[in-house]
C-alpha cells in the first residue's frame, strides 16, 4: 500500500482571514475583497431572480400560449433539446423580462 506524504505550507504572513457567507477564508486581501464582490454581486442576482421565478411559475400553470411557449423554453433549458427561441417574441414583456432574469 502507497502511503502519501503530506506537505507542509507555512502560512504566508501577509495573509488576512475573513468570514464570507459564513466561511473562514484566508488569503491575500485583495483576494478575498474581489471573492467577496463576486459573491455579493451573484448575492444580488438571486434576489432578483427569485420573485422573477415565481411569477414564472405562475403563468405556467396557466392554459395559455405564453404558458405553452414559456414551459417550452424552460423545458428545454433544463433537458438540452433546442426549441424555437422566437417564442420569446410571443411573451409578454415582464414576462421576457422575468425569463431573462
Amino acid at each position: 500500500m502507497k502511503t502519501g506524504k503530506l506537505i507542509h505550507i507555512p502560512p504566508d504572513p501577509a495573509d488576512e482571514s475573513d468570514v464570507i457567507d459564513g466561511i473562514e477564508m484566508v488569503g491575500p486581501r485583495e483576494l478575498l475583497n474581489e471573492f467577496k464582490a463576486q459573491h455579493d454581486l451573484h448575492r444580488a442576482a438571486v434576489d432578483l431572480a427569485r420573485p422573477a421565478l415565481a411569477r414564472l411559475v405562475q403563468v405556467m400553470t396557466h392554459k395559455t400560449g405564453q404558458g405553452y411557449k414559456l414551459r417550452a423554453m424552460l423545458y428545454s433549458m433544463w433537458n438540452g433539446l433546442p426549441t424555437s427561441m422566437t417564442d420569446c417574441v410571443g411573451l409578454d414583456y415582464e414576462l421576457r423580462q422575468d425569463l431573462a432574469r
